[in-house]
């Protein structure tokens, strides 16, 4: 019950926080051809990685009042968070480097991708794990 309770919160901060980045970066204009809308994308990526997150502690302490077990609930929570984070910025990184941009902006994409790429690991032993010993 714990854990669910500290990944629910973990996640309703990271949804507030970049919802709340997201409606501030949000502007409309019109450029000629119609309206276009702009909105900061990866706010918008840390976002929908929150919700995932959120929806695992969410479920986590359901499981938690029916007496369940919560694991597989957090690997599949935080295996899709982590193949968003990883797959977004790595794709961003490498169309950076396709567009020759300076390096020193493509590192930071790349350091998310790393950090998605170690939630993927995590979550992956975590289910061998599980797999394992049920």
């Amino acid at each position: 019950m714990k854990k669910s309770i500290l990944y629910t919160s973990l996640g309703g901060f990271i949804v507030i926080t970049f919802l709340i980045k997201i409606i501030l970066s949000f502007s409309r204009y019109n450029d000629g051809y119609g309206t276009s809308l702009e909105i900061d994308e990866q706010a918008l990526v840390f976002f929908v990685a929150g919700v995932c997150i959120l929806i695992g502690g969410i479920c986590g302490i359901c499981n938690s009042f029916n007496h369940k077990s919560n694991s597989m609930t957090f690997i599949l929570a935080f295996g899709t968070a982590g193949v968003i984070l990883c797959g977004y910025f790595m794709g961003a990184g490498f169309k950076a480097i396709a567009k020759g941009k300076d390096g020193s902006t493509i590192w930071y994409d790349f350091i998310v991708a790393i950090l998605g790429g170690f939630i993927i690991a995590g979550s992956t032993i975590s289910y061998l794990d599980y797999k394992k010993n049920n």
